[in-house]
């Protein structure tokens, strides 16, 4: 009940932007998307901190206490230094931000090298790492194995972008050019203050040190996602959207081949325009995508169908088995909402979707805890880092906020 309040508690009902922004700016008062974002990486200080006092529930609790007052001070100190701010004028100021980010991301760097990965228990990587070895050296990518033994199943598309990174020895340096293009596109269209802010929160996440940390690529993949939107979103209108209908559908279907979740902030995006077109163009905009994500499989299907369509780890078998379709008799009605609620404004649709992905992964866990009886979130069968897919967007979402609020 109280994330559903969260998630509805500023929603659009013939409320103007000025009234809707006034209510936001009370004082104390948190948005969704900051709401969000505090409560992610509090998920992370709760987990691990739990872990490292041994079960202790009193530092635990002290520590969670400590990063939601750190969070929500952040939060409000940045507030003034956006557009508009007598502090965001100020060079020293830009230059001191822009420099902690950078330093903040060489101790990414650090980290990430100075941890052994086949001494984590996190595969990610090498779901990457081990079918990208099999495609170099000719031998069928899908019947790769993990460092702890599972398999692998990345999407063609996601395979290639990281074959470059592969080369240089380390998936996980896909994360620091995501990143870059992320804040690029923040710079690009909320502006220096608005990028500086972005890139301190991003590097203020303690989930998001945790995903870099360990070689993660779900963070990468929504980061390259959430700049991509962020670069076209200002351009979108119906015209826009109808008259280059044949390169969104072929980005779609590429997008989609890099992992199954982008097509949550790609919908959300996008059902508008595309529910406005005739009949016709929906259906042949729909087929185009699904033609060109099938097409990216197509080598693979080539290479070995026996290994690709009945070996038990085809290409979507893990990134398909968490669903059920109770889930999206859900989904299907709150994607349909949130999507048309955003009536094409930015910050609206970055909340929107930032809501939209925890609760996609929230429904998910609660399902899987009630049909195994195993109510632990924090036991190994429940990985929390999906929630860090909202982080890009709830950032996305911030910046823009303060940025109308700067010019009301």
């Amino acid at each position: 009940m109280i994330f559903l309040y969260l998630c509805t508690e500023n929603v659009h009902f013939g409320i103007s932007k000025e009234r809707e922004m006034e209510k936001m700016c009370r004082p104390g008062r948190m948005s969704v998307a900051e709401t969000i974002y505090v409560a992610v990486n509090v998920l992370f200080v709760a987990k691990y901190s739990a872990r490292i006092a041994g079960g202790g529930v009193l530092p635990a609790a002290l520590c969670v206490l400590l990063a939601i007052a750190a969070y929500a001070v952040l939060l409000r100190w940045l507030m003034p230094r956006l557009p508009g701010g007598d502090i965001a004028r100020r060079t020293s100021s830009g230059q001191i931000a822009c420099g902690v980010v950078l330093l903040a991301f060489a101790g990414m760097a650090t980290l990430q090298y100075a941890i052994d990965p086949y001494g984590i228990q996190v595969d990610r990587w090498s779901a990457l790492h081990f079918p990208i070895r099999n495609l170099l050296s000719g031998t069928y990518p899908y019947s790769a194995c993990t460092h702890l033994g599972g398999y692998a199943s990345p999407f063609p598309v996601w395979q290639v972008l990281h074959i470059p990174f592969y080369l240089l020895g380390n998936v996980g340096l896909s994360f620091f050019v995501a990143a870059i293009l992320f804040l690029c596109s923040c710079r690009k269209v909320q502006g220096r203050e608005g990028a500086l802010a972005a890139g301190l929160l991003l590097c203020s996440s303690v989930a998001v040190w945790y995903e870099a940390a360990v070689r993660s690529d779900l963070i990468t993949n929504m980061l390259l996602l959430a700049a991509i939107v962020n670069y076209i979103f200002p351009r979108l209108s119906q015209q826009w959207v109808e008259k280059r209908r044949w390169r969104i559908a072929c980005g779609v279907g590429l997008l989609a081949s890099t992992r199954i979740i982008v097509l949550v902030p790609v919908a959300l995006l996008l059902c508008p325009y595309l529910s406005r077109m005739k009949l016709r163009r929906q259906c042949e905009v729909t087929l185009l995508a699904l033609i060109v994500f099938a097409l990216t499989f197509v080598p693979f299907a080539l290479w070995d169908w026996q290994e690709f369509y009945y070996f038990q780890n085809n290409p979507w078998a893990l990134q398909t088995r968490q669903g059920s379709l109770p889930d999206f008799v859900l989904f299907v009605p709150l994607g349909l909402f949130l999507a048309w609620n955003h009536g094409g404004d930015a910050r609206r649709y970055y909340r929107n979707t930032a809501a939209m992905l925890c609760v996609f992964v929230l429904v998910t866990f609660l399902h899987n805890m009630w049909q195994s009886g195993n109510w632990a979130l924090f036991s190994s069968s429940y990985d929390i880092t999906y929630f860090t897919s909202a982080i890009p967007f709830c950032l996305l979402a911030y910046c823009v906020q303060r940025r109308q609020m700067c010019h009301l």
